[in-house]
């Protein structure tokens, strides 16, 4: 899904609760450093839901709220996009459970990765 969305153009990046050691440790052992261009973690700047993290990402790649979309699975996620104006979709299959993801009205509540996919193959 992700090698997919970097061959049709999307940039992607990452704004995670986990510190920089710990993030770079999950790139490195999954083999997904290549995808990202850029990140922000939480001991790097205000931790979600403050929208630093999301501000600071757009400043550095020259992006707009209209064309920046988060990814989240956690309400915390869901409350960092709005408060920084960016369109958000929940999945449910991480952190939190599904009803409290929805309640922060996503543009969709997906359950799994294949959901995901087909959704972003037709609105990304």
């Amino acid at each position: 899904m992700l090698a997919g969305l970097r061959r049709r153009g999307h940039v992607l990046a990452i704004a995670t609760g986990k510190s920089r050691a710990g993030l770079a440790r999950a790139l490195d052992s999954t083999g997904l450093r290549p995808l990202f261009v850029a990140s922000r973690c939480a001991d790097q700047c205000a931790p979600k839901p403050a929208p630093d993290m999301l501000l600071e990402l757009m400043a550095e790649l020259g992006t707009s709220e209209a064309n920046t979309l988060m990814i989240g699975d956690t309400v915390h996620d869901l409350q960092m996009a709005a408060h920084a104006g960016v369109p958000a979709v929940a999945v449910s299959y991480g952190a939190h459970a599904k009803a409290d993801l929805a309640a922060r009205t996503p543009l969709a509540c997906l359950d799994s990765i294949d959901e995901l996919t087909q959704w972003l193959e037709h609105n990304a």
